[in-house]
């Protein structure tokens, strides 16, 4: 799943950077598709995978995946089959990495 492929991106660049993507200029999902110091892809999306309008990933409902980070923790989770936005609850689907 995206979800899935997101958290295994996610981890790796942590595993490089001592750090999770940062949000700002650049979106979460840029940084892990290789827009980053490096320019090393942690992540590759298929067009269907993908909302250009928002740079975000989306879920099997079609709906944008949502991913926020600081340094020591990376948040991400779909919608869920509703569309709705309940902020990782309900039926939101996602995960969160710490690292201390």
């Amino acid at each position: 799943s995206v979800l899935k492929a997101i958290r295994i991106a996610a981890s790796a660049y942590y595993q490089d950077f001592n750090a999770y993507p940062a949000e700002g200029h650049t979106s979460v999902i840029d940084q892990l598709c290789g827009k980053n110091p490096k320019n090393k892809r942690y992540l590759t999306l298929e067009a269907k995978d993908f909302v250009p309008s928002i740079q975000t990933a989306k879920d099997g409902w079609q709906h944008p995946i949502v991913c926020t980070s600081t340094t020591n923790k990376f948040t991400s989770y779909s919608y869920g089959e509703n569309g709705q936005d309940d902020r990782g609850g309900n039926d939101d689907i996602g995960f969160s990495l710490y690292e201390h």
